[in-house]
């Protein structure tokens, strides 16, 4: 399996930067879909959005994965992200990322973009185990991780807050990605 990740109703491909509007109007400009994501309010403008485009493309170029964009494989609307990336971007732990835009909720599209990322980091890239970092108010995500497998393994701090652990171990050997840029 290599990118982009094609699934019965996804395809995962990485980012570009002509993705800042959809991604903006989507997902880090919508209050409702953002309440969750760590201390963060929603971005008011395109350009609060855009360091957060930039930091999943130096992501992408830098380790060969980060969070993609997941699009509809018939039409390619973008509904939202889903992917793996360093635990807050920092490492060492890897961690897995979903979230879909409000229009997109309830129809099981972010347990299938979730199960094939997992797939690839497990498989592709060999990681030992991922990590799922969920608000414990966020009930849906956490029936995601769930539906994927991931089993609950306690909290700890992230994202500005005291967060639920989820975890996926999978075949591969790797801990830690490369750390070559």
């Amino acid at each position: 399996m290599s990118l982009p990740i094609e699934t019965q109703r996804l395809r995962l491909r990485p980012f570009v930067d002509d993705d800042l509007a959809v991604l903006h109007t989507t997902l880090f400009g919508e209050p409702v879909v953002m309440r969750y994501i760590d201390a963060r309010p929603a971005s008011r403008t395109i350009e609060e959005t855009r360091p957060h485009l930039e930091r999943i493309l130096q992501h992408q170029r830098a380790h060969g994965f980060a969070d993609w964009a997941a699009c509809d494989r018939a039409s390619g609307l973008f509904l939202g992200l889903c992917g793996i990336r360093l635990m807050e971007y920092r490492g060492p732990e890897i961690e897995l990322s979903y979230l879909l835009g409000q229009a997109f909720w309830g129809r099981g599209y972010a347990a299938e973009a979730a199960r094939a990322a997992l797939e690839y980091g497990h498989d592709e890239l060999r990681f030992a185990e991922i990590t799922a970092i969920i608000n414990p108010q966020n009930v849906a995500s956490i029936r995601v991780a769930e539906r994927c497998g991931m089993v609950y393994v306690g909290t700890s701090h992230h994202y500005g807050g005291e967060m639920l652990c989820y975890a996926s171990t999978g075949r591969g050997g790797l801990e830690t990605p490369s750390r070559e840029t």
